[in-house]
């Protein structure tokens, strides 16, 4: 094989690109350059990056260390090693998103200019830090997969986009309802474009579409059955407990279902799946924009399903609000078709609603440019660059610092609080199956922990008297056992004396 062979194929692959799209990617790259030097400052990358350590110390996920994900997020975290690495390999994800974005917005639009500004204004949403686009999430990844799945499920290559959907539901649950739109546009009386076939002709040509989703997920089910202990785990964690958490914002477990906000958004999206069926012959003579009206829908669904406002929820619905939003313009200027353009807006107008309702908040971006040019140039020293991401940035680094010079390589930790950073950056892994402190008291999982650490004390125990619930049964633990030798702000560094 000749050196840099893959140069050349990716050379052949590209030379037919418009240079719009290339001019995209670079933009790309420069939005996502600064991301690259971020420190270590943002609470679930350390989870995602713990977790990865854990399996490459060859624990396995689950079942020796917890978090309620599935898999995907953690084992890509775990080939990353570092932050920095973890973003390099966002980065070119994102690049190839874009391409995909762009492909996907062909299919929609036949004149270059709404497929050019579409992706353009799709760069911007999912690239600048406003929705925290900079940030590895679970997000960044699945919705890349979600728009393949889309494509292909166009090209009527329903193995792939089945295949391709499983695995965006492995890095989190939410593509669920990009897969089910798919679904429903295709068994909605009249089909897609085959309305006399009859019903089971249909289901045996959508079945792939749906034996492909299901098989990733079966796959990793099968993985961890063969892992000693590790299937009840699996289940439990990455499953069975985001029910619960789905509802639990604001402490909504506690309501009756009537009460549960979600138990509303899905009486919300059954009135308006039965209105499209009831005018399905209507919006069939616009196959292509409902079936971007009903991926809108269900990913707003998908967005807004746990009621929490973290901005990178909302990168889910980038994709097909775009292709809605590209649709409009034309529909408005014909009036037999400003049906068609009302019913567009339903869907961007419960986005919008559902957006301040929630209080979803945004990040800085030009401030966020600033700081990174700053750093650059030489104008602001490291520890005000990494404060400014969080005022405890800094804190954590010398924790780690402290930690590792007087801790041996491959001796575990134990942190109660809210700072899995420090497992990540110290690349260390925790005593117990916990990283965070708010997992520990979601599932009261205490006495787990405090088994844990009596069974196996660690040499070094970080207590956050910021925190603002105590561990009372650990304190009289370490004082019987431990010394307080160090303190970094809120953060107290025990070491065990025997």
């Amino acid at each position: 094989m000749k050196p840099f062979f893959f140069l050349e194929k990716i050379e052949t692959k590209t030379k037919n690109w418009s240079a719009p799209l290339l001019v995209l990617l670079f933009i790309v790259l420069l939005l996502r350059l600064p991301s690259l030097f971020e420190p270590f400052w943002y609470g679930d990358e350390g989870i995602y990056l713990t977790l990865g350590q854990s399996v490459r110390q060859g624990q396995t996920l689950y079942r020796d260390i917890h978090d309620n994900k599935p898999p995907l997020l953690y084992w890509l975290a775990g080939v990353a090693g570092t932050v920095f690495w973890f973003r390099f390999i966002l980065l070119a994800w994102m690049m190839g998103t874009t391409v995909a974005f762009f492909r996907l917005v062909q299919k929609f639009f036949q004149s270059s200019k709404p497929v050019i500004l579409l992706t353009t204004i799709f760069v911007f949403l999912t690239s600048l830090p406003l929705f925290e686009g900079t940030i590895t999430n679970a997000e960044h990844f699945f919705i890349g997969l979600v728009i393949l799945g889309v494509y292909f499920f166009l090209e009527e290559k329903f193995w792939q986009s089945g295949l391709i959907m499983g695995l965006a539901f492995l890095f989190k649950s939410p593509p669920l309802f990009d897969w089910l739109a798919l679904i429903i546009v295709s068994f909605l009386p009249a089909g897609f474009g085959s309305g006399k076939k009859n019903f089971l002709v249909k289901v045996k040509e959508i079945l792939p579409l749906v034996i492909g989703f299901f098989i990733p997920t079966l796959l990793t089910f099968i993985l961890y059955a063969l892992r000693s202990g590790a299937l009840f785990y699996y289940w439990e964690s990455a499953w069975l407990q985001n029910l619960p958490y789905l509802s639990s914002w604001g402490g909504q477990e506690k309501t009756v279902f009537w009460s549960n906000q979600l138990f509303w958004r899905g009486i919300i999206l059954a009135i308006i799946l039965v209105g499209v069926f009831l005018k399905r012959k209507f919006f069939l003579r616009k196959k292509l924009f409902f079936l971007a009206l009903l991926w809108l829908v269900f990913a707003i669904f998908g967005a807004f399903l746990s009621s929490r406002p973290y901005p990178h929820y909302l990168l889910q619905v980038v994709a097909p609000l775009l292709v809605v939003l590209g649709f409009l313009p034309s529909f408005f200027k014909k009036k037999k078709l400003y049906g068609y353009f009302l019913a567009g807006l339903v869907p961007v107008v419960l986005l919008a609603a559902g957006f301040f309702y929630y209080h979803f908040y945004t990040h800085r971006v030009i401030a966020y440019y600033q700081n990174f040019a700053q750093f650059a140039l030489g104008q602001k020293e490291k520890e005000a660059y990494f404060n400014w991401f969080d005022s405890n940035t800094w804190r954590n680094y010398q924790v780690v610092e402290f930690i590792n010079d007087i801790l041996p390589w491959g001796e575990k930790i134990f942190v109660w609080g809210n700072e899995p950073h420090l497992y990540a950056l110290s690349r260390r892994v925790p005593v117990g199956r916990y990283t965070v402190a708010y997992h520990i008291r979601d599932f009261d999982r205490h006495q787990e922990v405090l088994t844990a650490i009596t069974g196996n004390p660690p040499k070094i125990v970080v207590y956050d008297r910021g925190y603002r619930y105590s561990f009372d049964k650990l304190l009289v633990f370490l004082n019987r056992n431990y010394q307080q030798v160090e303190q970094f702000g809120s953060l107290e560094i025990w070491y065990r004396l025997h």
